[in-house]
């Protein structure tokens, strides 16, 4: 019986694992970066010939084609402008970027917090904090900015998948 349940498990998993290996990669030309977005994944995207982002689940891929299917588009990878994943951790940024805002945060908190207590007007106080959050900001604003394709990066639909060809 037991070996019946993990023959049935491994097939329930089989076409899983070779749907996994399509991805949507970002390639940034001249470079060996790369990031490949897997189906389920949350993006938001820009189409080449639109001046808005759309914010979509990715459903499935047509590799042969380079077609993304999302939950109620279908284009083709080329024919995106600009894309920016929905998880911000890939980016460089967040190791000292996250920090520095909660820096900031705390900051004017403790300054406003402080300017209370004296009861008078100390800009020595009530400046660091802001000055600080909005250096994170900016520092957020340039490091993860959006990956666009006119700026060095390609997207297109790979296929990983091990097939064997047909005689």
């Amino acid at each position: 019986m037991k070996s019946i349940i993990i023959i049935l498990f491994f097939l329930y998993l089989q076409p899983y694992k070779a749907y996994t290996q399509v991805f949507l990669q970002l390639e940034k030309i001249g470079n060996t970066k790369t990031l490949k977005i897997p189906v389920g994944s949350e993006i938001e995207f820009k189409l080449k010939g639109r001046d808005y982002y759309t914010k979509e689940k990715i459903t499935g891929f047509r590799p042969d084609q380079g077609v993304v299917i999302t939950e109620s588009e279908v284009f083709f990878a080329d024919s995106i402008y600009s894309i920016i994943p929905n998880d911000f951790y890939h980016r460089k940024g967040r190791f000292f970027i996250y920090p520095l805002y909660t820096l900031g945060a705390t900051g004017t908190l403790s300054g406003i917090i402080g300017t209370i207590y004296e009861k008078r007007f100390r800009a020595g106080l009530l400046l660091p904090g802001p000055i600080v959050f909005g250096i994170a900001w900016l520092l957020h604003q340039w490091i993860d900015r959006p990956y666009v394709a006119n700026k060095g990066w390609r997207f297109r639909v790979v296929d990983l998948r091990m097939s064997v060809p047909e005689e």
